[in-house]
């Protein structure tokens, strides 16, 4: 947030832009004083963001047998999952599926956040890789929901790691709140045609 002394020096700023600065440059200038003045007003009218409490573990190579297994006895016991995926652009190519994010909610406020790096993934053959594989196969459980914002055929690139199968995610119970949210939307806010 802006101290008075910075809110009225941008606010002079942008009044007073030097003559100077034209075309290209001038409008660059005047947007970002804007957006100094924007984000002190969200500073100034909404508290700030404080996540709920949380853990947060990088699934990979490096990963120790016995912090997976303390990840698998946890998923076993929760019902509920948010899912998240990433993937890099490579040029003139498809995007390359990099890593998978869940969300583990827990009772009390708190959860537990995975973050499987795939390009850092163990040997196939190995303890641990089988370790992240039975974590995934718990949490594709078709009883349990897991909570996705988009389709789940964002899913089916990580299948070429070999942690779970394409026939896995289709009996997989996704619960795509993007839809619900589009429902509600519409239903809440009518829109007159």
């Amino acid at each position: 947030m802006l101290s008075n002394d910075e809110y009225r020096d941008i606010k002079w700023k942008l009044d007073n832009i030097p003559s100077t600065y034209t075309g290209k440059s001038r409008q660059n200038y005047s947007k970002s004083l804007r957006k100094k003045l924007k984000e002190h007003q969200y500073a100034s009218t909404y508290l700030p963001f404080t996540p709920l409490p949380h853990n947060l573990h990088y699934i990979n190579r490096t990963t120790s047998e016995e912090t997976l297994n303390q990840i698998n006895q946890i998923v076993t016991t929760s019902l509920n999952f948010t899912l998240d995926t990433e993937s890099i652009q490579t040029r003139q190519r498809k995007n390359k599926p990099v890593l998978i994010q869940i969300q583990v909610l827990l009772s009390h406020n708190f959860s537990i956040v995975l973050i499987f790096e795939m390009c850092h993934l163990p040997r196939e053959h190995t303890t641990t890789f089988n370790l992240i594989k039975n974590i995934l196969t718990t949490i594709f459980n078709s009883s349990k929901p897991i909570y996705i914002w988009g389709e789940r055929d964002e899913l089916t690139p990580f299948v070429i790691y070999n942690l779970f199968s394409a026939t896995q995610l289709s009996l997989t119970n996704f619960q795509n709140l993007q839809n619900k949210f589009k429902e509600q939307w519409q239903q809440q806010y009518l829109h007159l045609i």
